[in-house]
This record gives structure tokens, sequence and C-alpha cells, in this order.
């Protein structure tokens, strides 16, 4: 049959019903279905594949299956594979393509005509939970049988009626190849014998799966290797195998409960969910017999210290059960609950073993909650007796003059409670005087966290759940008696049980700090230093902020932290401190910490690594299980979402049994147990790692605090004229911020921010209420009518109004400056508000960096309290008492030296040459010009100053610079330069910025060899270099001196003049600098040759001399094999040596800064 009578016969098919039935079809499909495969260990470009041979008996089982239930082998082959794909990306609906033989049955002859008649076309597979298998697929395949009288449109078209465009409509192919060879004479073709036949086909989409009929089945994968690795492909067919050898017996099955995972890696995933078995005593079943126990062993040592007074572990015990007796009197016990309002303090400390004591539960209310918020907590919790201050904080007041009904409030600094307090035993408090015998299944707290509905939960924690999690934090990561804990959290985040009862089981000591000291990093850096603390837990941002005061180390041994997602780049500055870090993971449900990994200094950094920093393994007694939606095990690499079972467990929700049974549900591996859904989506390594990848839900995790986003939307709408809202996180890791987006009723205005936050203040607490506010006249809708969240835009600067002050001194100028760096204003004025411009904590910590750099001295705590240029300037006018501190910081080393100031979002980094000396680019920094005000800086080297030790290698002197340039910027894309030596650090800059995630938008390397090897004629031995580099420095400069060495200063003075005539070095540097800037490059060249550089994605700018050696081994200056990107050569009549002198420098700058215009003008660049 000839093509054309086939053009023709596909013309006259109904084109109209063809369009109708894909448009029903694919019918709100917005976007491919995107598929999750195992996590890539090995990264490449480019396609390869995967074989695997099913056995004859699972072969015939399949063809049973299918022939028994009327079903082709080719869909029940497909139907697995998407089940497989579906399961593995936690999809319940997936498109993949299934390449078919293009011969329609219909058109009469096509079956003998000559030609390739293969289409793909694409098959949308909804996958519902409770249909059964066999169902299932004949759904599909009679989905694909009426498919095929609509094939006829072609792929092109169908994709057009969706609206996908610069993508494909799938990720995934399905190709069946039934190629009819076999020993009949049908194989004869005159002479021609077909004894083998075998198709090899490539595809550009991440996997393609060929199944080859026989006597047994052969499926071939196909995948992208930038998406799949061998391991992973190999893992894809693993699961696939499972599913086809266990079809006869999943027939009736419903899809649920169909899992990936086989009986003997069923076993071995349990057995690793199992945190170990700890051996003690059941003579102590809660926290307080301990920490009499203790008490007892240690009365005289001391266990709590708060600013100018302490508690030995005697007087602690004493007084808490003098308290004890106290609440025992007023009807506290077990079961009761007992609400505690009260600062900071060491009567904090005395309250809450006062109320564990007497049997009852504590309720902790946060003095920063509003009054409405803490109103409910307290009528919802039931609690019969409130321990606060006579000074207590308003909030509180207010709540408790609206308060329902009776509550018995007590003054712990009344007068009259202490005369009566001390009236009490001091003797410990045995089970007869207590209501009720002190249970280890009682209560210990209740703690109210977000709930999604717009109403705080209780969670519900006892004595046995608190005792199994210390116990098991004493032995990992370890707490000893010679331990101090400097302890910054507020008590009513769950973790400072940690902080506030760990010590006092182990014999170690507290050092409680102030809210205050608590939110200011440089004074948090203090307070760990005087304290002498070898132990601090804290929140992803507090170590963030103590990172940005520039410390490098803070003499802790143990570094805790958890409550947010720990980023691979806080992990490696944390790791640079010399402690141990540790990460830690669990949801108040299931008392505090549930999993504990410590990270590994010694391995690669985690900056460099594939994938997120890992949350570790179970602690002890506790369950970890990796589940799908069916509640099956999920495989190793693949993702599911967390369940958490066993000692830890909470009792759930008080009041909420709906809630609870919602949360806490049957444990299909031990029955009658109970195991809590977390709504987290992890995934486990192949060493039994659990690696944190997100949430299922609107649930975040904001500076630590559980954040609902519901219970946020909820509030909203009960503001008058608000008819709809969203609300959304925005930002990048360590600035996120809450975003409400609102729309109006049509007669109503938008509110101004400050109205709306003032609203909000009356219900939900400060972490709660969002930063900025956008309104919309309509939410974005997915096709589905749901709220398309992603449609969401980053809002604008906040913006609020005041009238324009203008500074009119130094200071007042700078805290304006500093203000606008942080926030993004366009204009800042004296009367601005930090906080109101969209400032927050983090914000502050960076404002405070760089005042204190400009010798500016400020504290976080001035920040929010003053919050304006203006008071910000006026106090740091006036302030002197810590002048010492400041320049304490300022004398220590930093690598990033100022060179231009402008916006720090738009910086360029200059990377020292081999000398070490960074202000060498002074001169290019003043003609540099890339059309935007970008801050310059130069990166001066470690080991300058007396006493600075070395870097000891060029990767690690990198990764140092790429942590300064990330205090400046903290985000790409990134401009680097680096001349020589520099070139090579730039390098290795860019190859691990871009490891971090970032974009480097320009490297400019000038005039450095790309080989391991140095260009500034210094050898790998050190013994002749140095008069090798003197007596060309004496040449370079035509300095004639009797004493050519390190030791005559007469010379170092010749040579440092010299230098500063073309701006090298400062005129007043001693010979003592000259000399150690000399003896740096001694060290550093070894770093060069020593390094073998890796491949970075950017393109590169080479600026390239014409000095004799340059234009003789070219060979060493070509940059192409480092680069995925481009090479742009630029040749200028310049000697190596004079890169940096006043005149070349302008050409240089000059050079660099026209091919950058072109190429951010064009998109491209000029040569490769």
């Amino acid at each position: 049959m000839p093509w054309q009578d086939h053009l023709a016969w596909l013309r006259l098919r109904d084109q109209p019903a063809a369009e109708h039935y894909w448009r029903k079809h694919l019918e709100a499909v917005t976007e491919p279905s995107q598929l999750t495969f195992p996590k890539l260990v090995d990264k490449n470009v480019g396609q390869a594949e995967q074989w695997l041979d099913i056995g004859r008996a699972e072969s015939d089982g399949l063809a049973d299956f299918a022939r028994s239930n009327g079903l082709t082998q080719a869909c029940v082959l497909q139907g697995l594979f998407a089940l497989t794909l579906a399961k593995m990306s936690r999809l319940d609906e997936i498109i993949i393509a299934s390449v078919r033989s293009g011969r329609s049955n219909l058109q009469p002859g096509i079956d003998t005509a000559v030609g390739l008649f293969i289409d793909t076309m694409p098959l949308r597979i909804k996958l519902h939970p409770s249909e059964q298998l066999v169902q299932w697929l004949k759904e599909q395949q009679i989905e694909q049988s009426e498919q095929d009288q609509h094939a006829h449109l072609g792929l092109t078209a169908v994709q057009a009626i969706t609206g996908i465009t610069g993508q494909s409509l799938f990720e995934a192919l399905f190709i069946y190849e039934n190629y009819p060879v076999s020993d009949t004479k049908t194989n004869q073709i005159n002479e021609l014998t077909l004894s083998h036949l075998e198709a090899r086909d490539g595809t550009h989409h991440p996997a393609a799966l060929t199944a080859l009929p026989g006597q047994t089945l052969r499926l071939r994968l196909s995948y992208d290797r930038s998406r799949l690795d061998m391991k992973g492909a190999k893992t894809v067919l693993g699961f696939l195998s499972h599913l086809i050898s266990s079809v006869k017996n999943n027939g009736e099955t419903e899809l649920a409960l169909i899992g990936l995972v086989n009986d003997v890696e069923q076993r071995t995933l349990l057995a690793e969910a199992r945190g170990h078995l700890m051996t003690h005593s059941n003579d102590a079943p809660s926290f307080i017999q301990r920490f009499e126990s203790q008490a007892k062993d240690t009365p005289d040592k001391r266990a709590l210290s708060f600013e100018n007074s302490s508690l030995t572990y005697a007087e602690l015990d004493r007084r808490s059960n003098q308290l004890a007796r106290f609440l025992i009197q007023h009807g506290a016990g077990p079961e009761s609950v007992v609400a505690l309002g009260l600062p900071r303090s060491i009567e904090m400390v005395i309250a809450l073993l006062g109320v564990l004591k007497s049997g009852a539960a504590y309720l902790p209310l946060d003095p920063d909650y509003p009054p409405e918020r803490l109103r409910f907590m307290l009528e919802d919790s039931g609690a019969k007796v409130i321990l606060t201050q006579q000074t207590g904080v308003p909030t509180l007041r207010q709540a408790l003059q609206t308060i329902s009904y009776k509550l018995l409030t007590i003054e712990v600094d009344h007068e009259d409670f202490t005369k009566k307090l001390n009236s009490f035993s001091t003797n410990a408090v045995n089970q007869a005087e207590r209501r009720a015998p002190l249970l280890s299944q009682h209560l210990a707290y209740v703690l109210y966290t977000s709930g999604s509905t717009g109403t705080p939960k209780g969670v519900q924690v006892t004595h046995v759940a608190l005792l199994n999690f210390l116990l098991s934090m004493q032995q990992t990561p370890g707490f000893q008696a010679d331990d101090i804990l400097l302890a910054v959290t507020t008590i009513s985040f769950d973790i400072a049980g940690l902080e506030l009862y760990l010590p006092l089981i182990s014999g170690g000591t507290i050092t409680l700090v102030s809210r205050e000291i608590a939110s200011d990093g440089f004074a948090l850096l203090e307070a760990i230093q005087a304290s002498r603390a070898s132990v601090m837990q804290a929140t992803p941002a507090t170590w963030q902020m103590l990172m940005l005061t520039g410390a490098k180390q803070l003499g802790l041994k143990r570094i805790f932290c958890g409550g947010e997602a720990l980023s691979n780049d806080l992990a490696d500055q944390l790791a640079l401190t010399g402690a141990e870090v540790w990460n830690l993971y669990g949801p108040t449900e299931t008392t505090i910490w549930s999993t504990v990994t410590r990270l590994k200094s010694e391995a690669a950094p985690l900056s460099q690594q594939v994938g997120t920093v890992p949350i570790g393994t179970p602690i002890a007694h506790t369950q970890t299980y990796v589940l799908d939606a069916g509640l099956n095990l999920v495989p190793r690499g693949v993702i599911g979402e967390l369940y958490i079972a066993g000692a830890g467990l909470a009792r759930g929700y008080l009041g909420r049994p709906a809630l609870t049974a919602e949360r806490f549900v049957a444990c299909p591996f031990a029955a009658g147990q109970l195991m809590y859904r977390t709504g987290d989506l992890v995934r486990c390594s192949d060493d039994g790692i659990l690696e944190y990848l997100g949430r299922v839900d609107q649930q975040v995790k904001l500076r630590g605090f559980r954040i609902e986003f519901g219970e946020i939307e909820s509030t909203l709408l009960r503001i008058e004229g608000v008819a709809q809202c969203a609300v959304q996180v925005r930002g990048a890791e360590q600035s996120k911020q809450l975003v409400a987006y609102l729309v109006y009723d049509a007669q109503q205005r938008p509110y101004e921010h400050s109205e709306l936050k003032r609203q909000l203040a009356d219900k939900l607490p400060d972490y709660m209420i969002p930063t900025a506010y956008v309104a919309l006249s309509a939410l974005p809708l997915t096709p589905n009518g749901k709220i398309d969240r992603r449609a969401l835009l980053d809002p604008e600067v906040p913006h609020w109004t005041v009238p324009y002050r203008a500074p009119n001194n130094k200071r007042q100028e700078q805290f304006c400056k500093f203000f606008a760096e942080m926030t993004g204003a366009e204009q800042v004025g004296l009367d601005d508000d930090f906080f109101k411009l969209g400032g927050d904590s983090i914000a502050a910590m960076r404002l405070i960096s760089r005042a204190r750099g400009a010798g500016l001295n400020t504290t976080v705590r001035d920040v929010f309290r003053l919050r304006t240029p203006a008071e910000l300037a006026n106090l740091s006018r006036r302030t002197t008492d810590r002048a010492a501190t400041i320049q304490a910081l300022n004398d220590a080393y930093d690598p990033l030296w100022l060179l231009k100031d402008g916006d720090q979002s738009r910086a360029v980094f200059f990377i020292h040459p081999i000398g070490g000396i960074g202000t060498v680019y002074q001169k290019m920094a003043e003609v540099l010009d890339f059309g935007s005000r970008g801050a310059l800086w130069a990166l001066q080297a470690r080991g300058l100053e007396a006493n600075e030790s070395y870097h000891q290698s060029l990767a690690d002197m990198a990764q140092a610079y790429v942590a300064a340039i990330k205090t400046a910027q903290p985000q790409g894309p990134y401009r680097l330069i680096g001349w020589s030596f520099g070139g090579s650090v730039a390098h290795e800059m860019a190859v691990q910025l871009e490891a971090l995630g970032d974009t480097v938008e320009l490297l400019a390397i000038l005039d450095t060899v790309a080989t391991n090897q140095t260009e500034d004629n210094v050898s790998s031995d050190s013994s002749n270099d140095l008069e090798l580099i003197l007596r060309s420095l004496a040449d370079r400069f035509n300095i004639s001196c009797d004493t050519i060495s390190l030791e005559s200063d007469n010379f170092l003075t010749m040579i440092c003049e010299a230098m500063a005539n073309v701006g090298l070095v400062r005129r007043d540097t001693p010979p003592e600098g000259i000399r150690r800037m000399l003896q740096f490059t001694i060290n550093a060249a070894p770093l060069k040759i020593q390094h073998s550089s890796r491949v970075c994605q950017a393109s590169i700018v080479f600026v390239k001399a014409n000095d004799k050696v340059q234009l003789s081994h070219a060979e060493k200056f070509d940059w192409r094999p480092y680069t995925s990107g481009t090479v742009t050569v630029i040749n200028l009549p310049i000697k190596h040596l004079e890169f940096c002198d006043p005149e070349p420098s302008q050409r240089i700058a000059a050079a660099i800064s026209n091919i950058y215009r072109y190429n951010s003008a064009n998109c491209s660049v000029l040569i490769k």
C-alpha cells in the first residue's frame, strides 16, 4: 500500500470526534506526572539501559494470569509498570506513553504495507485505592481499545489540547515488542532467513520499559542518567519483578494493599525500624524519681544557674518538694493540670519540678502568645491552678480576666506565698501524700501545637514517654556528669524538656539564659564562652544566628540541632567549629526527639553531597516505619510517609478523640499497638538512615515552630471583609517568611498591613503572623478547583507609609543603607521601622553583623527595641561599654575586605593571587562596570597575620571563602574573579557553590594555568623557591640591593615601596607584613600542585597575557576541559606580573565588563 494512501485514509478519519475524546481523556491535566526515582548516587548525562530476565515460572504465571482474566500480556505489564512508578512517586494518577504499531485494523491492507507506522500515545491511568487489581487492568484495556479508535490524531495534536508546552506530556514509555519471529517458513524471505531479531532504540524520557516476550520474558529499562543511575534502574526493575512474581496472588487485592517490598526485604526493614533496647531498673518509673536519686548522690553539686543566682541539687530538690506539697494542698494531683506563666528564671525550673512532684501535669504558657490563645489553652486544658508573678505579662493578665471559670492564681513572688511555702516540709514527697499514686502512665505535661482547623490542639505526654526519651538521650548523643548545658529554649517548645531535665538525671549542670540573650547571637556567644558550656541544643535558626557572628570556634563539645530541617551549608559550618554535631528529629506527639544521627566531620562536606542532611535512626524503644498510602512498607530509597511507634508515643490530643483517631492509627506490624502519622515525607538509605524531604500537607516548621496554614487562614477569614485567603512560605532557606494572599469583598477596601497584623495579634502568636500581605482579585486555581499555591507570586518588598526623613550624619546614613540591604527596600528614612519593612530575627542578626563591621556598636535586642535608623544611630553614638568586645571581633580574621560599597545582592568577589593580598585588585575595582552598583569585595588569605594557621588544601581554602562570601551575599548568582593562583581558587569556589545549588554568573580567570601547576615560577620544593621569588621581585621592580633576603628589613622596605607605587600593598605595610606575605606564597604554591581541578557548569571568561611562557605553553592555559559551559578568551598585550598594575588593571576591568554586559544581554558567550 503506497504511503500516500495511508495519509489519505488518516485525513478521512473523524477529527472532531478524536479531539473530543482526547479532551475528555486528558481533562484537567496541566502538567506531566512528576516521577520520583531512588536517590541518585552517581549523577551523569546521557542514556543507559538495564536488562531483567524473568524466570520461566514467573513468565508462565504472568501469561496464565493474563489469559485467565481476558487480558493481554501487554496490558498486564503496562499496568504493573504504571503501578510501580505511581507507588514510587506517591501518585494517585499517572500518564505514561504507550508505543504502538500504528497499523489500525480499521484500515484495509495496512497489515501488508511496508513502512514505519509506529506512533506513541499518552494513557492516563488513575489509581483508586479500593479497586481490585484485575478490575483496574481491565479498565485500562478497555480504555486503550477505545483510544486506538482515535490514535490517528497524533501525539503533537493531543498534547496541544492540554496546553502543555515546552515539555513532554509524559515521563515514562512502555513498549511491547511482539515481532513474529519463529522457526516457521514465515521467517523465510527468498534465501534470507530471520533467526534472531532485536530492535535497539533510544529515548529522551526519564524511563522507557521495553518488554520482549518469548518462552521467557525479557525486560529492558532505558533511562536518563541525569534522573536515574545504574543502581536506581536496577531498583526499579526489582520492584517490577516483585509485582510480576506476585501478580497471580494479587488479582483480587485492592491497589492500596499492593506493596513494592518482598517478604525478605520486609523482614529487614522491620528490623531496621526498631530502635535499640535499654536495660534499666524499674525502681524509678519517672523523671522525678531519677532526679531525686541524683540529688541524694550529688547534693552539693551545682544543678542550676541563672544570671547571678544558682542552686545545688539539694537546694533545688528541697524547694521543689515544698512547692509540690503546696500544690497538693490546693488540689493538684495525677491527671490534673497546673498552668505555668513564669518568665525564664530559677523559679520557673522549681515550678516545673514542683508540679511534676505533685503528680500533676504542667501546661506551659508563652508570654508572647495573645490573650485569646492563652485563654483558650487554659479553658481547654481544664487547668485549676496557675503559677505566675505579681509583675506578670499583660497578655496573661488579660487572659485571666476573661476566663470563664474559677482558676486559682498563685503569684510566686508574693511575700505571703513565700512565707506559706516555707512552712512546708522539704523532705521528698511520697505516694501517700499525693491525691493518688503517681504512675508512669500519668500525664507529665500538656503542650499545645498549631491546628489545621484553626484551633490549637493539646498534646498529652506521659511520664513513661518522657523518661524513655531522657534515658535514650543520656546514652546517645550522650550526657555526662561533667557536662554543662546552656538552656536557650522557651518551655512552650517541647524540646526544652531535654535542656531542663537531661542534666538533672545525669549529674550535670544547667545554665539558663534569658530570652534576650537567646535571641542575640553576639550575647549568646558570650554566654556560651562565659558559662563554659559543653552542650547546647537549638533550632537551625538559632545556630545560623550564632554563625553570623563570625565565630569559628564555639567551645562546645556537642551541638544538638533540631526543630526544623537543617541545611547542608549550616551543617558544614557547625562541623567546622570542632564540636560533635547531632541532628535530631521528632514531633511533639512522640515526645521531643524520635531519631538522632551524628554528622560525621571526617566525611565529605554535606554541601557537596547529594540530598539533604539525614535525620538518623530511631532512639531506644522506638519504631520508625516508612509507609505508602496503604500502610505498606516502602523499599529503601523510595519516598514514603513516616509513622512512629513505641514508648515515646503521646496519649493523644486532649479532648479531641476524632483527631486522635485520625493521627494515632493501628500499627499493622505489632498487634494492639498504635503509631503516629507524622505527615513527614522521608526515605531510608541503604544503611538504614532516614532522610527528611518535606511535608505531605500544608504544615511547615518556621524558626522551629510548627505552623498549620489552616489556623492562620481561618483566623484571617474572621476579619470583616476578607472573602478568601491563602498563606504560604516564601523566601530562601535562612530568610523564610509567611505571606498572606487576600481576596476582599467587593465593598471592602484592602486593609493596611499594620491593621491586619494588629487583628491577628489578638489571636495568634507572633511566629504565626504573616510578614507580608498581598491583595488579589482572585486566588489562582488549578483545573480541579483547588488553590494553585505555586502560582502565588512572591510579594513585593513590604511597605508602610511614614514621612521620609533623610539621614544627616554618617552613622544615620550607614543604618539607613543597612536597613535597605536587609529588607530590599528602595529607600529608607530615619523613621522607618525595620520590621515593618519586612525584617525578621535573622535579618536583624545580619544587620548587626554589618553594623559591627562598620564599627557601629549595637545588639539584636537594640534592633527589636528601637527599630529605626534614627534611634539605633543615636544609641551607637552614645554606647561605649562594649567597645572592647567589638574591637576583638574586628581584629579576628575575616577574609572579606570591602573594596567598593554597593548592592550586596549583586556583589563581585576578587580572590587573592598567590601572595594572599586581596587589595591588589583596588585599581581594577575602580573601573569594573557591570551596569549595576554591586559591592566589590576582595578575599584576603589566612596566614598573613601572626599566629594565623594556613589552609591545608586549595579545596579547604575555597570552602572557607564560599562560607565567607555567603555572609555578604547569602544567595546567588555569584560573580568571581581570580588572578593567577586566585583563578584556581575561584574555579574551585564555583564548583562548590554549584554543589550547593547556587548559580555562578561570572567566573573570570586571569592568566591562570589550568593544570595542576603554578604559574608563578614556584615549585613544590620550597628549598629553592624563596630565593627564586625574591630575585623575581627584585627584577620585576628594578631593585638593586646588596642583601636579597627575608631577613633584610632594608630589602623588604624597598619591595614594599615598589609594590605600593602600583597599588599592590599599602605604603605603611611593615617589613614583617611583606615577610609573612612571601612566607604565605611558599606555603600556598604546593596547594595548587596538589589540587585536581573538577568540572564546573559556569562559563569562563579567560584573560590571557602575552608573556613568552604563555605563548609557548598554550595548552597549559586551556580551561575547556574544566567547564561544561563555554570559554571566552581575551588576549591582552600585558605581562603576567603586570596584571594588577594601574593601567593594565583598567584594561582588564574594561574587557571583562564588556564581555559581561554582552553575555547578560544576549544569554550567550562569544568563543568556545
